[in-house]
């Protein structure tokens, strides 16, 4: 397993705004303020196989933290996050939702994914796209991403995992296997709790776009 990455992937996710009017024409009257770092977004491709890959996004800030050591010692008021989104959704458009987030929060990382079967995925034709494959592509890309440098994404420290739409199911599937001790909550959003023959074949439709 690998992943297909390249340097030029690694991104500000969000350009602050640099033009300011001072209201005040007495300098010694401004406070300092600590100098603030964009948040970052690296984009990746992981290769779950040689028919199997799908990308994924690690959003981190990297502005100085007020807590020194680890999450584990100093308890800061955030945890990082995993985002499993809905068949329907994408990580491009999660990355918007969540960058308020992440730039409140130095030090704080978020990793979203497309599953396969969503866009710009690759899978087989018979593949059988259901919770228990994607827990297990979420489950291999952790691995991958724990301790790699620059992509780094620690599930040593605690973190939230959130389900969203049919992204509910994959995110308890994956909880109940692997029972990690750092996962501090389990956060499910609209999630589905039955498929009907309708929505069936709207998920079959999908699949054949």
């Amino acid at each position: 397993e690998n992943s297909g990455c390249s340097d030029l992937m690694k991104t500000p996710a969000k350009k602050l705004k640099a033009k300011t009017k001072a209201l005040d024409p007495a300098p010694t009257l401004q406070k300092e303020k600590v100098k603030k770092e964009d948040p970052i977004s690296f984009d990746c491709v992981f290769n779950y196989d040689e028919n199997t890959s799908f990308p994924y996004a690690i959003l981190s800030n990297n502005s100085k933290s007020p807590f020194t050591g680890s999450p584990q010692e100093h308890h800061p008021p955030w945890c990082n996050m995993i985002v499993c989104h809905d068949v329907f959704d994408n990580l491009e458009r999660l990355k918007v939702f969540v960058l308020p987030m992440v730039t409140r929060y130095p030090g704080m990382k978020i990793l979203l994914w497309n599953y396969p079967g969503q866009a710009f995925t690759t899978f087989t034709d018979d593949a059988i796209l259901n919770n228990k494959f994607h827990a297990e592509c979420l489950s291999r890309l952790l691995k991958h991403v724990k301790g790699n440098g620059r992509e780094n994404f620690n599930l040593d420290e605690p973190f939230f995992l959130l389900g969203h739409g049919s992204g509910a199911a994959i995110a308890t599937y994956y909880s109940a296997v692997q029972r990690l001790t750092t996962l501090k909550g389990l956060v499910l959003v609209n999630g589905l709790s039955h498929v009907d023959s309708h929505y069936a074949s709207v998920f079959h439709d999908c699949r054949n776009v």
